[in-house]
C-alpha cells in the first residue's frame, strides 16, 4: 500500500543572521507554515513540528505531512425553489441553466432550506492537489514572508531577507521539492561549518535524526536547546570548585548560544589592577560589550571570564589570547575614564549639563533637572512628602544626570545611573542619595522590569519618567499605533507600577497639571494625557487577569490614583461573584438611574420634610451607618464596606422605591428624596467606584 504521509524538511541557509533575530524568525517560520497548511487543509500533527536554528540556517521539520491535499467540497447556491421549480415540482429553465454552468445536469441539484427560504444547491467537488506540487509553487513566496526587525536587499531581484540566502535544502520524503528563489535553486545540499575542508552535506531524505547527525559530523549543532545545554555543561566542567557565573547571566548565555554553530568554552584572564574599578562597571564591560561572562567566587568578582566561541578546541589557545587582548583594551579605557572623571567635581558635571540636549524643543538636561526640582517643590507644598524626604530628593534630582557628561558614560552608555552613583559615593553623598541615583532609571522594562527598592529611588524614578512623558506630550509626540519612538508606553507603565506598588497616595491629575504649567503653552490640556495613563493602567490590570468590565468600571472615575485603583480592583475582584456584591451593585444602579438628568439644588436631607415611613426608615439606616461605612472605606477595607453597604441599604432602598414617589408633585418632597438617594448613591460610587457601570456594560 502506498504511503499517504511523508516527512518534510526545509533548511534556509544564509550568511550569519544577528543572534537577536533568530528565535522570533524561527517562530515566524513555524507560524507561516502552519497557516499555509491549515488554509489548504493539508494534514499533519502540529505538536510534532520541530524548528531548529543557528546563525547560518533556519530549519523546519514535519514528520507526517499528507502527500495529497483533501478534496474540497462546497455547496454552490442557485436560484430559490420558487424560481427553480414549476408548480408541478419540475425543474425550470433557470434550474437547468444553473446546473449547466456547473457542468452538470438537473439530477445533481438538491433543495436546501436557508434563513431566506428554500434554495437550489449543487455539490462542487475539487480534487485535492499533490503536496509536492503545492510546495514547489509556494515555498519561495513563504520564505520571503519571514519577518525580521531589519532586512537587506540581496541577489539580482527585489528580495529582502535578514542576510543573503546561500542555499535551500527542501525535501519531501526522499524527493527534492524543486523551486527557485532569485539565483538559488533548492536541492538536497546543506553546508557545515566554514573551517571544514569539504563543508558540503548531501541529505538523502527528510529524516531529522539523520539530518542532525550529518550536520554534527560537519561541526554544526542545529538544535538551539542542545547547543545551550552543551555550553552550560562545559562551563560547569571548566570552572573551579567554588567558582560560578550568576544566574541572571543566563539570558546573556542564551544570546551567545545564537552566535555559534559549534560551541566551545574557554576561560580568559585580565590583570588584577583592573579590580580597582567597581565590580558593576567591570561586569558591564565584560558582559554587555564583549558578551563574556564574569566569574565569581563566594560572591567576589575574579579577574577571569568565561567566553563561548565557534570553533574546534585545537584553536582554544589562540582564541583565549585574542579575547584577553580585546578585553584588556576595553578595561584600559574604563580605567582611564574612571580616573579621569574623578578629576571633575559633581557640581561641574551638573553645570556641564547645559551643553547636553534633552530634546531640541525641550532644552537641555540641565533644564530637565530644574523641572524635576520644581515638581518636588510642588509636592512638598501640597503636603505629599515631608521636609526631610523632599530635601534628599532635591539633592538626588540635582545630581542624577551628572554622569551624562562623564567619559565613562560617553564610552559605556549602559552605565548611566550606575556610574553616577559611584561618583556620588566617592564625593561623600548620603548613601540614600547614592542609591536613588543608581535606581532612578528602573524599571528598564515598563511591565516586568525590576522596580527601585528604596523610597528615594522610587520617587526620583517616578518624577524623572513623569517629566519625560509630560514634556513629550507638550510637543504632541505621544505614541500612535505601533509607533512609540520615545518609549512613552514603557515609561508610563513604569510610572504606574511605581505608584501602585510603592503605595503613593496622590492623584496623577494634580501633578500632571503642575508639570504642564512649567511650559509656556496654554493649549496643551491634561485630559488627553490622563486618558493615556488610564489606557496604560488598564493594560497593566488586564495583564494581571482582572475582569475587563470591572477594570473599566474602576477607571471611570475622573480622579486617577493608581495605587488606590489597584487596591479597590483587588478587593472587588474577590467578591465580584458574591451575592452581597450584586446587592450593592443593584442599590448603586437603582439610586443612580433615577437621579440621571436631575438638577438637585439641595445638598443635605431635611428631616422635617420626610413624610413616608419608608423614606424615614431609609434615612435612619443611612444616618446610623454612614460613619461606619466611611470608616471602613478610609481604612481601605473595601470588602467589608461593600458587605455593610449591601446589608444596610438592600432592603430599605427597594421598599422605598415600592412605596415612595420620588418625583413627587411637591418640589420640596422631590428635592429631599433625590438628595437622600444621591447621598446613598455617592457614599459608594464616589468613595469606592460606580459599580452601576457594570450593569450597563452587561
Amino acid at each position: 500500500m502506498k504511503e499517504t504521509l511523508q516527512p518534510f524538511l526545509i533548511e534556509i541557509g544564509t550568511e550569519e543572521i544577528p543572534a537577536r533575530f533568530l528565535e522570533d524568525a524561527s517562530r515566524h517560520l513555524r507560524n507561516l507554515m502552519e497557516t499555509f497548511f491549515k488554509e489548504r487543509q493539508m494534514g499533519y500533527d502540529v505538536n510534532n513540528v520541530k524548528v531548529l536554528f543557528t546563525p547560518r540556517r533556519l530549519t523546519l521539520f514535519i514528520p507526517d505531512l499528507a502527500l495529497i491535499q483533501p478534496d474540497k467540497v462546497e455547496w454552490l447556491k442557485g436560484p430559490p425553489v420558487t424560481i427553480a421549480c414549476d408548480p408541478e415540482g419540475k425543474w425550470t429553465q433557470a434550474a437547468q441553466a444553473f446546473a449547466a454552468r456547473q457542468g452538470a445536469d438537473t439530477s445533481s441539484l438538491t433543495r436546501k432550506q436557508t434563513e431566506k427560504g428554500e434554495y437550489v444547491f449543487i455539490e462542487c467537488r475539487t480534487q485535492g492537489g499533490k503536496t509536492k506540487k503545492i510546495l514547489e509553487e509556494n515555498l519561495a513566496g513563504l520564505i520571503q514572508k519571514i519577518k525580521f526587525p531589519k532586512s537587506m536587499k540581496w541577489g539580482e531581484g527585489e528580495i529582502y531577507f535578514a542576510r543573503p540566502i546561500r542555499w535551500i535544502l527542501s525535501l519531501l520524503g526522499n524527493e527534492i521539492i524543486r523551486f527557485k528563489l532569485d539565483t538559488i535553486t533548492s536541492d538536497r545540499l546543506s553546508l557545515g561549518c566554514r573551517w571544514q575542508k569539504n563543508p558540503k552535506v548531501i541529505i538523502a531524505k527528510a529524516d531529522l535524526v539523520l539530518y542532525q547527525k550529518q550536520l554534527k559530523a560537519k561541526d554544526v549543532y542545529p538544535d538551539f536547546e542542545e547547543r545551550f545545554s552543551l555550553i552550560k555543561k562545559s562551563i560547569e566542567k571548566t570552572l573551579g570548585k567554588n567558582q560560578k557565573i550568576h544566574e541572571e547571566d543566563m539570558d546573556l548565555l542564551r544570546g551567545v548560544t545564537n552566535l555559534v554553530e559549534f560551541p566551545n568554552v574557554g576561560i580568559g584572564k585580565f590583570e588584577e589592577r583592573f579590580l580597582k574599578i567597581p565590580s558593576q562597571v567591570l561586569s558591564t564591560v565584560i558582559q554587555y560589550h564583549q558578551k563574556y561572562l564574569p566569574i565569581y567566587e563566594k560572591g567576589k568578582l575574579l579577574p577571569q571570564f568565561v567566553f563561548v566561541f565557534n570553533g574546534p578546541r585545537k584553536i582554544l589557545k589562540t582564541v583565549i589570547q585574542g579575547n584577553e587582548r580585546v578585553l584588556r583594551a576595553r578595561l584600559s579605557d574604563a580605567a582611564f575614564f574612571w580616573e579621569n572623571d574623578q578629576k571633575k567635581s559633581l557640581e561641574t558635571c551638573v553645570n556641564d549639563l547645559k551643553t547636553v540636549v534633552f530634546q531640541e524643543k525641550l532644552g537641555t538636561y540641565f533644564d530637565k533637572k530644574e523641572r524635576l526640582l520644581s515638581l518636588i517643590s510642588f509636592l512638598k507644598t501640597e503636603g505629599k512628602m515631608d521636609g526631610a524626604l523632599s530635601q534628599k530628593l532635591m539633592q538626588a534630582a540635582e545630581l542624577c544626570k551628572a554622569d551624562l557628561v562623564t567619559g565613562m558614560v560617553g564610552e559605556f552608555t549602559s552605565l548611566q545611573g550606575t556610574i553616577g552613583a559611584e561618583y556620588a559615593s566617592i564625593s561623600g553623598e548620603d548613601p540614600e542619595i547614592v542609591e536613588a541615583i543608581r535606581e532612578h532609571y528602573l524599571p528598564l522594562s515598563g511591565t516586568e522590569g525590576e522596580l527601585p527598592k528604596s523610597l528615594l529611588g522610587s520617587w526620583l524614578s517616578f518624577l524623572d519618567k513623569l517629566d519625560t512623558v509630560i514634556s513629550t506630550h507638550k510637543l504632541g509626540l505621544m505614541p500612535t499605533g505601533s509607533q512609540d519612538p520615545y518609549g512613552l508606553r514603557r515609561l508610563s507603565s513604569g510610572i504606574l507600577r511605581i505608584h501602585t506598588e510603592k503605595g503613593f497616595t496622590f492623584s496623577l491629575n494634580s501633578i500632571l497639571e503642575q508639570g504642564l504649567r512649567q511650559f509656556p503653552v496654554k493649549d496643551v490640556l491634561v485630559g488627553p494625557l490622563l486618558d493615556f495613563f488610564k489606557e496604560r493602567l488598564e493594560n497593566l490590570f488586564l495583564a494581571q487577569n482582572f475582569d475587563h468590565q470591572l477594570v473599566r468600571a474602576v477607571l471611570e472615575d475622573p480622579i486617577l490614583i493608581p495605587s488606590l485603583k489597584s487596591k479597590i480592583l483587588k478587593a472587588l475582584s474577590q467578591i465580584q461573584n458574591q451575592s452581597f456584591f450584586q446587592e450593592a451593585l443593584t442599590v448603586v444602579e437603582r439610586t443612580g438611574r433615577i437621579l440621571k438628568g436631575q438638577k438637585i439644588a439641595e445638598r443635605e436631607v431635611k428631616e422635617d420634610v420626610l413624610k413616608e415611613s419608608a423614606e424615614i426608615e431609609l434615612y435612619r439606616s443611612y444616618k446610623s451607618n454612614y460613619g461606619s461605612i466611611v470608616q471602613l472605606i478610609e481604612s481601605e477595607k473595601f470588602v467589608e464596606a461593600t458587605s455593610l453597604y449591601a446589608q444596610v441599604f438592600s432592603k430599605p432602598v427597594h421598599v422605598f422605591f415600592d412605596e415612595v414617589l420620588v418625583n413627587a408633585p411637591e418640589e420640596s418632597l422631590k428635592q429631599n428624596r433625590s438628595v437622600l438617594l444621591k447621598r446613598i448613591h455617592e457614599l459608594y460610587s464616589m468613595r469606592i467606584t460606580d459599580i452601576s457601570k457594570l450593569a450597563k456594560m452587561k
